[in-house]
């Protein structure tokens, strides 16, 4: 991309092509970082789940995915292009009478913990007539009144999990058409569910410059994430590094290395090498310290360049 002007954004968009052998709800992670010279940006990790598993009864009925629907006070697929999210289908709640309810319920076996969200409108008698939504007959949502299409999401454990959404009506007054929708579910990921996942580093570090005459202090937090829970130790180890380097791993998830650079330590190119574990796949990172004298305006200063990578998913 072309240079940007002090005091400017730019917005980029960029294409990335994914394996078709990905499996759907796999985590995938994202770097970006800028510079300018001998000054560079903190590189900044996000992620993003590939793929949807989606339920948008956009096949007319019930049968993508194990729903339990009771033959008395059934949800209905609805088509009215006023009462649907997306497309051409929602699931509505059945016509009910004082002091019953219709319910709908959906099992699942989530592989790692998640989340489930949707989009639900209400049209009913406020305070009294009411769309719950539960996870494992936990009640995580209720609404009622006239309210529009809105997204709710909800995080979700490891296991086996009985999602319901009931609209349940009390003993008089109907007001409003008396119904419930529910559109666009996405459920948890799926992939790889019986596979244990390589744990990442979501930091990298920073190319910095650190002054030798004021003895600046170098730190790099460095941070890891594994999507296992099942997995009951992580463990963040330094491999090799310069000799006024330190290293710690502070808590589950968290290291850092730190020390101070001096005059001494300029003229050499050092290599950082980082790896966390699960004890059964490791993941490993590495980056190179070039400390050398940086002709400043006041004083010589040490630069510490670096060029970072990764390796995942090896097997320990």
């Amino acid at each position: 991309m072309d240079p940007v002007a002090p005091d400017s954004t730019v917005l980029t968009s960029h294409t990335i092509i994914l394996d078709g052998n990905i499996p759907v709800g796999q985590r995938i992670w994202f770097n970006a970082g800028s510079n300018s010279g001998n000054y560079s940006s903190a590189v900044r990790s996000v992620s993003q789940a590939v793929g949807l598993v989606l339920e948008d009864f956009e096949s007319n009925g019930f049968t993508s995915f194990q729903w339990q629907n009771p033959a008395s006070n059934s949800w209905l697929i609805e088509n009215a292009a006023d009462l649907v999210f997306e497309g051409s289908f929602s699931m509505k709640s059945a016509t009910t009478s004082h002091n019953q309810s219709s319910e709908i319920t959906l099992k699942y076996n989530v592989s790692r913990v998640d989340s489930i969200s949707f989009y639900r409108k209400v049209s009913s008698e406020s305070n009294y007539d009411k769309l719950f939504f539960y996870i494992n007959g936990v009640q995580k949502g209720v609404w009622d009144g006239d309210l529009d299409w809105a997204r709710f999401a909800y995080q979700v454990q490891p296991g086996d999990s009985l999602f319901k959404w009931e609209y349940s009506k009390d003993g008089s007054v109907s007001t409003g058409q008396d119904k419930a929708w529910v559109d666009y579910i996405v459920l948890p990921g799926t992939g790889m569910s019986g596979d244990n996942v390589a744990p990442v580093f979501v930091t990298n570090p920073e190319s910095q410059i650190i002054q030798v005459a004021e003895n600046i202090f170098f730190e790099y937090l460095i941070e890891a994430h594994d999507e296992d829970l099942v997995d009951t130790t992580l463990v963040i180890s330094c491999v090799e590094k310069p000799e006024w380097h330190t290293f710690e791993q502070t808590n589950y998830t968290n290291a850092v290395i730190s020390g101070y650079v001096t005059a001494a330590d300029t003229g050499r190119v050092d290599i950082v090498v980082l790896q966390v574990s699960d004890t059964k796949t490791a993941s490993t990172q590495y980056f190179f310290v070039d400390t050398k004298f940086y002709v400043g305006i006041n004083q010589p200063i040490v630069s510490i360049s670096v060029k970072f990578h990764h390796v995942v998913g090896c097997k320990v």
